[in-house]
C-alpha cells in the first residue's frame, strides 16, 4: 500500500528537519498522482511561502485543482467544532466570554483534540455523497506535541462521560489506530542527533499501535568523495599554503560529514521502516526547491 492511500497522513519529527518541507512535498505528489487533496498545517509560514501563497488562514482554501490547504488554528477550530455540536446559544456562553475561554485554554488536551478533530472531520467529510478529500495530510507539531496530538483521542475517550465529545474521540482513535486509513512518516536528518530523537519517537508511536508508513532522511549531502581514502589525507598541512591548509579543513570537514550521514543511513535502513533519503535542495522552502523534493519522494517509493 502506498502512503498516499490512506485518509490520513501524519508527518511529524523533530523541530527544524523539515517536515513541513515533506509535507508540502507529499501534497503535491498526491496531487500529481490525481488525489483530491487537503494539507493541513499547524504553522502556515513556511507552507505558505513553499506554495507560493500569501497566507495560509484558517478555512479551507482551494490552491489548484485537487490540492487545498487549511490552518489548523486552535481557536477557531474549537469555535467550528463547538458549532457543529452544541445550540448557538451555548457557543456563545462558552467561546465568547473572556473567562469561559481561560479556563478552556487551561483543559489539557482540548487545543490538541479541536485541530486533530478538524482534520479528522474532513477526512470523513462528504459532498453529494463523495468524499471530499481523498487524502488529508497533517503537518503536525514536533515530536512531543505531536506525539500528544496523535495521543489525546484515545485519553479523551477513556476518560470523558459519555456523549459528543467522547463519541467523536473513539471514531478519530478507530481511524487513527486502523493502518489502512493512517498512517505517520516520520522526518529526520541524516545525523546522529535527530536520528536518536527519531527513534524515540517510533518507539513511542509503535507502542501506541500506529501505523509507520515511511522514515525520511531529509537534507542528505551528495557524496564529493569515494569509500577510497583521499590521497590528501595523509599530507602535512605545516607544508601547506595558507589558502591550501583552508581547502584542506574544508575537505576534512565535508569528508568527515558524508561518512557520518552514511552511518546514519546504513542504521535507517535497518529499522523495518521504508525509507526515502531527499537531497539537500538549495531554495527548499520556495515553490521550486518543494517541488524538486516532491519529484524524490515519489522517485523513492
Amino acid at each position: 500500500m502506498s502512503d498516499l492511500d490512506r485518509k490520513l497522513l501524519f508527518v511529524t519529527g523533530k523541530g527544524g528537519v523539515g517536515k513541513t518541507t515533506v509535507s508540502v512535498a507529499l501534497a503535491q505528489r498526491a496531487r500529481a498522482s490525481g488525489r483530491r487533496v487537503l494539507l493541513a498545517l499547524t504553522e502556515g509560514g513556511q507552507a505558505a511561502r513553499q506554495l507560493g501563497v500569501p497566507a495560509i488562514g484558517d478555512q479551507i482554501e482551494q490552491l489548484s485543482d485537487g490540492l487545498h490547504v487549511v490552518l489548523l488554528e486552535p481557536r477557531a477550530a474549537l469555535r467550528e467544532y463547538a458549532e457543529m455540536s452544541l445550540p448557538p446559544s451555548l457557543v456563545r456562553a462558552l467561546l465568547d466570554n473572556r473567562y469561559s475561554r481561560s479556563f478552556l485554554s487551561a483543559v489539557p488536551g482540548l487545543y490538541p483534540w479541536a485541530c486533530l478533530g478538524k482534520a479528522w472531520y474532513h477526512s470523513t467529510e462528504t459532498v453529494d455523497g463523495r468524499d471530499r478529500f481523498d487524502s488529508v495530510i497533517i503537518d503536525a507539531p514536533a515530536t512531543g506535541h505531536g506525539l500528544e496530538m496523535l495521543r489525546v483521542p484515545r485519553v479523551i475517550s477513556e476518560a470523558a462521560a459519555p456523549g459528543i465529545l467522547k463519541r467523536d474521540a473513539e471514531q478519530a482513535w478507530a481511524m487513527i489506530t486502523d493502518p489502512a486509513r493512517t498512517s505517520v512518516v516520520v522526518v529526520s536528518l541524516p545525523e546522529e542527533l535527530p536520528m536518536l530523537e527519531s527513534l524515540e519517537l517510533i518507539a513511542d508511536l509503535r507502542a501506541l499501535g500506529l501505523e509507520l508508513a515511511r522514515y525520511v532522511l531529509n537534507g542528505r549531502l551528495s557524496d564529493l568523495f569515494t569509500e577510497q581514502e583521499p590521497s590528501w589525507l595523509g599530507l602535512d598541512s605545516a607544508t601547506l599554503s595558507a589558502d591550501a591548509q583552508q581547502v584542506l579543513a574544508i575537505g576534512e570537514r565535508r569528508l568527515c560529514d558524508e561518512r557520518a550521514q552514511a552511518a546514519v543511513e546504513a542504521k535507517a535502513r535497518q529499522l523495518g521502516v521504508p525509507l526515502s533519503v531527499l537531497p539537500w535542495v538549495f531554495g527548499a522552502d520556495t515553490p521550486e526547491g518543494t517541488a524538486v523534493l516532491a519529484r524524490a519522494l515519489a522517485q523513492s517509493q
